[in-house]
């Protein structure tokens, strides 16, 4: 069977759809085919990049008739092999909550400190009433989140080449533990390529040991994570108040603040 190199288990058709399909609100390949895979019955899927959304699976169970394939300009087909995905997979998972959408903005979100898209998508899920997020990466910091805005109003909706939208769903939420899995995360602002001088070298090889140690650490309130180095983990032992005028950029390093008074 023909394969599509970035999806070895999908088979491909440019310009084609399959009928019957049901419109789903994910807005990239990845968790739209991802998405299928989570459903028992599907085997199928359009993407479109006219549509909104552009995910089309297949919702009911019904072997798959390649004659029913049929051209289509903006659209196209993906066939999915069960037998070729690895066993015991779990493809369902939160970031199937998020529905994004491409160079895409909404006027008035709070900017708030956190410098990853998983730590600013995880923000606005541990605020019960956030629903959507701007990641800006040419944004400093890159994260702008649904916090005590006034009426929801489409209208506020722009676009913006370098910003990517984000609704969350939260009745899917409610399918995973996700207070229990990412608060701890929540309390690192995470500073990517830099580093903060005068931290000790731990005897740590993980990051999450490393930040685990810091965490149960009283003096220490910074971490850094540097791979080249061996053991790639320092952490603060002095318990003096943190100066982010102190960062200092390196390629290699990802820094990490901690805030302790985060539950």
């Amino acid at each position: 069977m023909p394969m599509y190199h970035d999806y070895p288990c999908w088979m491909k058709k440019l310009k084609t759809t399959y009928p019957g399909l049901l419109q789903a609100p994910y807005y990239n390949i990845d968790s739209c085919l991802r998405y299928c895979v989570s459903l028992d019955n599907c085997l199928v899927v359009d993407f479109d990049h006219k549509a909104d959304p552009p995910c089309f699976v297949q919702s009911t169970a019904a072997s798959v008739n390649l004659d029913s394939l049929t051209s289509h300009p903006s659209r196209v087909n993906f066939m999915l092999d069960r037998n070729c995905l690895e066993p015991n997979l779990v493809p369902y998972s939160v970031e199937l909550c998020w529905a994004r959408r491409e160079n895409y903005h909404y006027k008035g979100l709070k900017n708030l400190p956190y410098n990853s898209l998983i730590s600013c998508l995880n923000y606005c899920a541990s605020i019960t009433s956030c629903f959507m997020v701007d990641y800006d990466p040419k944004a400093s910091p890159p994260c702008f989140v649904w916090e005590d805005q006034e009426q929801f109003n489409p209208q506020n909706f722009e676009n913006q080449d370098s910003t990517d939208n984000f609704l969350l769903d939260r009745k899917c939420l409610s399918y995973f533990n996700y207070s229990e899995l990412y608060s701890s995360e929540l309390c690192w602002i995470v500073n990517e390529k830099t580093y903060y001088p005068g931290l000790s070298q731990a005897n740590y090889a993980t990051e999450d040991l490393c930040l685990n140690h810091c965490d149960n650490t009283p003096a220490c309130n910074v971490a850094d994570f540097i791979p080249s180095d061996n053991p790639p983990c320092w952490v603060q032992t002095s318990a003096s108040a943190v100066d982010m005028n102190n960062l200092k950029e390196k390629a290699s390093a990802t820094n990490y603040i901690l805030d302790k008074t985060c539950e």
